[in-house]
């Protein structure tokens, strides 16, 4: 009897690690609706919170804590907002990262998997992270996991497809689709030069919709020693589209409040992930009730400024990341 319970309790503990290692996952598609903000009862009537998460740092890019809702100020298409509340989120992430997987890989490869190695291990304990490649597809390589050993396995065993075509936009719209209905705190890193010779769905309307959600896209380009080259050797053209290709995720980042890197070089890897995992980590949660409660699906600018005071009575200005703004869909 001793013996049957034992089994028991052993399968049992297995049936739970199993689940607990897979309550989040990219595999299916999870949207839940389009309403970028919070519908609640105020004084009896419902009425919409506006959600936006800001990164807030100082002029050396060091991240800055410490600061109270008087440190801000908020305006939704020009106008001052009046602020709810403003708390310091600094809860386990999930992290999507996205990793570029046309030919061109073949050349990127090593700067990609040294970017990757660096974003995994400097991951924490209870932080979950996925990863995608894509091309003119998009493959799930790894679904959500906290295991280290898995990430880095599933990371170099990513292979480029035969095709030259590549869609960053299709890859986009394919991970957000699913990001909107994860729980927790999502961030999603893309890794890669941008190249999005197949611009199908438009790109520009994926812009769009990154612009209404609430998770911050971090770009980080490589291959530059090797692009230099070859713009070198293939002209004008060449360059016109790798620039192109910065200036495209340089947008992803902006719209979304993340941030965009441009390293040089393999060892600047270590910093560059740590910095972006800390800038994700070290968030800042503003709420609001919209002074304009007519909500008829308009796009609505948002602007976030931030300060401090030091001991000499001066006003000190601070950079804030945040999302563009939101979409007003009728609640």
């Amino acid at each position: 009897m001793k013996k049957i319970f034992s089994v028991f309790l052993i399968l049992t503990s297995l049936v739970f690690i199993s689940f607990a290692e897979n309550e989040i996952s990219l595999s299916n598609k999870k949207i839940k609706g389009n309403i970028p903000f919070k519908v609640v009862k105020k004084e009896n009537v419902k009425v919409p919170i506006v959600v936006v998460d800001a990164t807030v740092v100082n002029k050396k890019g060091d991240i800055v804590t410490g600061l109270k809702k008087g440190n801000f100020k908020l305006l939704e298409d020009g106008k001052l907002q009046k602020l709810n509340s403003v708390l310091l989120d600094r809860s386990p992430l999930n992290v999507i990262l996205m990793c570029e997987a046309t030919p061109i890989f073949y050349f990127i490869k090593d700067d990609l998997f040294e970017a990757g190695e660096r974003l995994i291990e400097q991951l924490e304990d209870k932080d979950y992270c996925a990863i995608v490649s894509y091309s003119n597809k998009v493959r799930l390589d790894q679904d959500f996991t906290r295991n280290k050993k898995k990430l880095k396995t599933a990371l170099r065993g990513i292979y480029f497809n035969q095709s030259y075509t590549c869609s960053i936009s299709k890859a986009l719209k394919w991970v957000i689709d699913r990001a909107k209905g994860l729980k927790g705190r999502t961030v999603i890193i893309i890794i890669g030069t941008g190249w999005n010779s197949l611009n199908n769905p438009p790109f520009s309307k994926v812009l769009n919709e990154i612009k209404g959600i609430n998770i911050p896209i971090f770009t980080i380009s490589i291959g530059r020693e090797w692009r230099r080259n070859v713009e070198y050797f293939w002209g004008l053209n060449t360059y016109i589209k790798f620039k192109s290709s910065d200036f495209r995720m340089l947008r992803i980042a902006k719209f979304s409040g993340g941030m965009n890197f441009y390293p040089e070089y393999e060892s600047e890897f270590m910093d560059i992930m740590y910095n972006v995992l800390n800038y994700a980590r070290y968030r800042y949660v503003l709420t609001y009730y919209p002074k304009n409660r007519n909500f008829h699906g308009e796009f609505r600018k948002l602007k976030i400024e931030a300060f401090y005071v030091d001991k000499k009575g001066k006003k000190i200005d601070l950079k804030v990341y945040h999302r563009d703004g939101y979409v007003a869909y009728k609640y």
